[in-house]
C-alpha cells in the first residue's frame, strides 16, 4: 500500500500554474523529465512518502515519489526535489 499527498492538492497549495500543458520535475540522481498536466491532476497521481506504513527509504525515491498509475511504461522518478 502506497501513501502520500494527492499531487492536484499539492499543485493547489503551492498555487502552481494549473492551466499549464507540462510539469517538469527533478530527481536527487540527476534525474529530470515531464508530464502532461492532465496525468498530474488526475486523481490517483500522487508524491508517495510512505510504502507499506512506512517512510520511503533511500532505495526507494526517499523523500518523494511521483507515482502515476495512468501511464504505463513511464520512468517513475525518484527523490524528486524540484517541480516547474
Amino acid at each position: 500500500m502506497v501513501g502520500g499527498e494527492n499531487l492536484r492538492r499539492f499543485l493547489e497549495t503551492v498555487g502552481a500554474d494549473m492551466t499549464a500543458k507540462y510539469g517538469a520535475f527533478h530527481c536527487n540522481d540527476d534525474y529530470y523529465g515531464s508530464i502532461e498536466m492532465a496525468t498530474a491532476l488526475h486523481p490517483q497521481t500522487m508524491l508517495a512518502t510512505r510504502y507499506a506504513k512506512e517512510f520511503l527509504g533511500d532505495p526507494y525515491g526517499y523523500p518523494l515519489r511521483l507515482r502515476t498509475a495512468t501511464k504505463l511504461g513511464f520512468r517513475i522518478p525518484n527523490g524528486s526535489r524540484r517541480w516547474k
